[in-house]
């Protein structure tokens, strides 16, 4: 029996449909966050542009190994100097952890996301429980996560110097470098992210081995999971190609295409049971576990589903953890059943009374709160975010850079501040450049690929999905980084793009100049 053909035009026009409302997404993003103001958005993009610069210049310099090298030593001198102190979800995640490394594997079920407290234990277990084995593991984690992109990339192209490139944005991103001291779930997700892309991208060009890859792939999507409860689209995206039986070769590079394969539905079916099974495997085995340790049979990685509805939806709150809410339904620090269904109940109530205020909460504040400013995953960096109004930290979305610059010399000068805290406006005056930078190539891409889907369109369907159930839930500063790295790799992408055909651009330019003038001459 033969797979089943899906109308390609019907395919065509629902990717062209999903990336208008992708497009429209992230325009909205850079108008709630104040980008089209005209004085800062110029030092920006000139931060952005030598940023690129930098990037192009350090992958025609060195290979991919020192790249790496560069970029997780950097991470852990950053976090050795920054001093960062576990604190919040990552004073959990790191207490946990050290219990794990101790052998009280209870704390694996207990936490919200249990693959980043074992594998901080790892971590804990070997060198030892310190803050350093903290900045150890996390740089792991994310130069990890640039190593098997590139691993991934090289599977679809014999461009080097283009991977080398897209992969020095990745490693290097300033986003990853000041989050990289904290004991995150953002880490091990993208570590975990790059896993299933690497193995993904091994069955679309068969390179094995089988049937291990999809029983390793199974378990990959599990773990992703059981970080974060959105991780579950790894495991919709990787059936949905594996049940398309989509293939690459060199020969469909230029067309950027992934065709299918004349193989059985049978055969297609199988792998995607193999890797299912191997998903609900992992899931059970965590959720019976969880049961013995006196936990209660867990579904996802976190119990707290509802509690995070009920905050998303409190439009005085503009959908942001509070502590009425809290207080609202007796939440102490553990969730039981009451407390679920009275959350349940009440974000459902709001929902109903208020649907329109709660979409227009969801498609203007949250989203700038979710895709604002950098500086702001540097207060989470640093552990102590009270302390940083020591600095007059700016309020306004849309600070001056003359007036970042001014804040960046007087901490600098000031003896009296630690250390941590003198270096604390570089993530003000420099993240956002690089950001926003990046964000503008890919809504370049995204435009671009409107008119003419391929692989790279992928990567916005997946932002946009990553994107979707914070809409309805609670925001936090941080929650972006999830879809951060599909961003970088689009906006790096289009970025070589677009300098490798300068030249073809500029022979175009001349050509249009040609014809221009000689028709001003008749």
């Amino acid at each position: 029996m033969t797979v089943t053909r899906i109308n390609p035009r019907l395919i065509k026009g629902g990717l062209q449909a999903l990336a208008v409302l992708v497009f429209l997404y992230f325009l909205n993003v850079t108008y709630q966050a104040d980008f089209y103001n005209p004085v800062p958005l110029a030092a920006e993009l000139t931060v952005g542009i030598l940023w690129l610069i930098l990037c192009y210049t350090i992958s025609r310099t060195f290979g991919i190994v020192t790249i790496l090298a560069l970029s997780f030593t950097a991470s852990v001198l950053w976090g050795v100097f920054l001093e960062s102190v576990p604190t919040s979800d990552f004073l959990n995640f790191h207490k946990s952890a050290v219990r794990v490394s101790l052998g009280d594997f209870d704390q694996l079920f207990g936490g919200k996301s249990p693959t980043t407290i074992g594998y901080y234990a790892i971590f804990h277990w070997l060198p030892g429980s310190t803050n350093i084995t903290n900045y150890i593991a996390s740089s792991v984690a994310w130069t990890g996560g640039a190593a098997l992109t590139y691993k991934t990339l090289r599977n679809f192209t014999d461009d080097e110097r283009k991977v080398r490139f897209v992969c020095a944005g990745l490693a290097l991103c300033p986003t990853f470098m000041v989050f990289s001291p904290v004991v995150s779930s953002e880490s091990v997700f993208f570590l975990l992210s790059a896993v299933c892309a690497w193995l993904i991208s091994r069955h679309l060009t068969e390179r094995g081995p089988f049937p291990y890859l999809y029983i390793f792939l199974g378990i990959a999507t599990a773990a992703l999971f059981l970080t974060r409860v959105n991780g579950l689209l790894g495991l919709i995206v990787c059936i949905f190609v594996i049940g398309a039986g989509w293939r690459w070769s060199l020969a469909n590079a230029k067309e950027g295409a992934f065709p299918s394969a004349s193989r059985s539905f049978r055969h297609a079916l199988a792998l995607c049971t193999i890797v299912f099974v191997s998903f609900l495997l992992v899931w059970f085995v965590h959720g019976y576990l969880s049961q013995l340790s006196g936990q209660g049979f867990k579904v996802s990685a976190s119990r707290g589903g509802a509690l995070y509805l009920l905050f998303g939806t409190n439009i005085e709150e503009r959908g942001r953890f509070n502590f009425a809410d809290r207080d609202l339904v007796g939440y102490t620090g553990r969730m039981n059943a009451d407390i679920n269904r009275r959350a349940l109940e009440i974000a459902i109530e709001r929902i109903e009374k208020d649907p329109v205020g709660i979409i227009s909460l969801a498609l203007t504040d949250k989203v700038a709160h979710l895709w604002g400013r950098e500086y702001g995953l540097y207060l989470w960096a640093i552990g102590d975010r009270e302390r940083t109004g020591e600095l007059n930290w700016p309020d306004s979305l849309s600070v001056s850079p003359s007036v970042r610059f001014s804040v960046l010399i007087e901490s600098i000068a000031d003896e009296n501040q630690p250390l941590n805290l003198k270096v604390a406006p570089l993530a003000m005056f420099s993240l956002d450049g690089v950001y926003r930078m990046t964000l503008v190539l890919f809504l370049l891409m995204l435009a671009r690929e409107v008119h003419r889907p391929s692989k790279l369109l992928a990567l916005g369907l997946i932002v946009f999905l990553l994107s979707a159930p914070h809409l309805l839930v609670e925001v936090q500063p941080r929650y972006h980084m999830a879809m951060t790295p599909f961003i970088v790799v689009g906006s790096m992408l289009l970025a070589y793009d677009l300098w490798d055909r300068r030249r073809e651009w500029y022979d175009s330019v001349l050509r249009q100049k040609e014809r221009w003038l000689g028709n001003r001459a008749k």
